[in-house]
């Protein structure tokens, strides 16, 4: 008996680590020592007692492949791009339940998430270029003003000091003139 299910147990741990754990689930270590056991019962040779072990053993092993085999095809059914979204694969895969409606809901819900992330992001973008563009015209219109008030003050001090401009308006170039004053050598107290 103990031959048979390490015998069982190599087989059934041979395949992917995804299919060994979904048979685990669905084909227990205990229920196969229990089949096991159960073959053994009321055999009073040991001729009938190894027949019916190794007849139960292969049994049990047409079992694992077939099971192997099934929960292979539905875990190729799940996306790799969308494994994400089934982190529940253990049990669908091991389960008896229509998988494909499953998987296809699951995949529009998403799909529909990221569109309306999507949308949410480019409606951000969008009000975030509109406040940039509302500050920048803000701005221009703060130097406009600016610029307004500094050539009303131009204005201003022409109309005050007109007799300025005419003295600094020359067609000749300004330059640096240094005058020398000389004075008689005469005293603080006599000036």
């Amino acid at each position: 008996i103990s031959q048979a299910f390490e015998r069982i147990l190599t087989i059934k741990g041979s395949h992917e680590s995804d299919v060994s754990l979904a048979l685990e689930r669905n084909i227990p270590k205990e229920n196969i020592k229990k089949r096991l056991e159960d073959a053994t019962k009321r055999r009073s040779t040991l001729a009938t007692l190894t027949s019916a072990v190794n007849a139960e053993e292969t049994a049990i092993t047409a079992e694992i492949g077939a099971e192997a085999a099934r929960i292979s095809a539905r875990r190729k059914l799940i996306p790799i791009h969308y494994e994400y979204l089934f982190k529940d694969w253990l049990v669908l895969i091991a389960g008896n339940d229509e998988l494909e409606p499953i998987i296809q809901q699951r995949i529009a819900e998403e799909e529909k998430r990221e569109a309306e992330i999507k949308a949410k992001a480019e409606q951000e973008a969008k009000a975030k270029a509109e406040q940039e563009a509302k500050a920048k015209a803000e701005a221009e219109k703060v130097q406009a003003e600016a610029k307004a008030i500094a050539d009303e003050m131009e204005q201003q001090q022409a109309v005050e000091k007109p007799q300025d401009f005419a003295k600094t308006e020359t067609t000749e170039p300004l330059g640096d003139f240094v005058i020398t004053i000389r004075l008689n050598q005469t005293i603080q107290s006599q000036a």
